[in-house]
């Protein structure tokens, strides 16, 4: 069961595909978050839950069926997390809107979204 930040994460990606920056924007607000380590440690747990519940996709843009989706990384849920906060702690600096990856919600990840919006409490 995703937290309340995992939450708010569905609910924004119910709309659109969402830019790794907007994770970290978002947490950054969410959170109060100042300090990078302990940002690190959030959005890698919050990205962990996500995705080893099968509600997240994480990866580059792709085209499919006339429309932009996200194509999966290989590899472990753990894998693609630390890829993702790795490539982020290499830039040394708060993503912009085109670096590290792109997320999607998985039609699992569609449907706990609707209920988050449609049921909110």
């Amino acid at each position: 069961m995703a937290s309340s930040f995992g939450n708010e994460l569905l609910r924004l990606g119910a709309c659109d595909i969402l830019q790794f920056f907007e994770v970290v924007s978002e947490a950054q607000e969410y959170f109060g978050i100042k300090d990078a380590t302990y940002l690190y440690d959030v959005i890698q747990d919050e990205l962990t839950s996500l995705l080893a519940e099968r509600l997240i996709l994480m990866g580059y843009l792709g085209v499919g069926a006339g429309m932009l989706i996200v194509v999966p990384w290989p590899g472990c849920v753990e894998t693609v997390v630390e890829r993702a906060i790795s490539e982020w702690k290499a830039l040394n600096r708060t993503p912009s809107w085109d670096d590290i990856c792109w997320l999607g919600l998985t039609a699992k990840g569609h449907l706990a979204a609707l209920e988050i919006i449609w049921h909110p409490f």
